[in-house]
């Protein structure tokens, strides 16, 4: 499997059909692998999980936002959109 490099890549976006979410993950946050967890551990594992809800799209947007990427909110299309 070929890795992508940052100079390629500055975010994967994953679609979950089920509950019709969008998430998007920085690829330095991806480091190896890229695994999303949507539910809690059935051993209570906390630490070192990268949580599906930290990565939602609205958050994404937020953040581009509030680091000056893309304008006010009546400028953007709220889910599904190209930024």
């Amino acid at each position: 499997m070929r890795r992508y490099t940052e100079g390629e890549v500055d975010y994967f976006a994953v679609y979950f059909p089920p509950g019709a979410n969008i998430y998007v993950v920085p690829l330095g946050v991806i480091g190896i692998d890229g695994f999303l967890r949507l539910t809690p551990a059935l051993n209570d594992q906390r630490k070192f999980i990268r949580w599906a809800d930290d990565f939602t799209w609205e958050k994404h947007l937020e953040q581009l936002r509030s680091d000056g990427i893309v304008g006010a909110k009546k400028n953007l299309v709220s889910r599904g959109a190209c930024v």
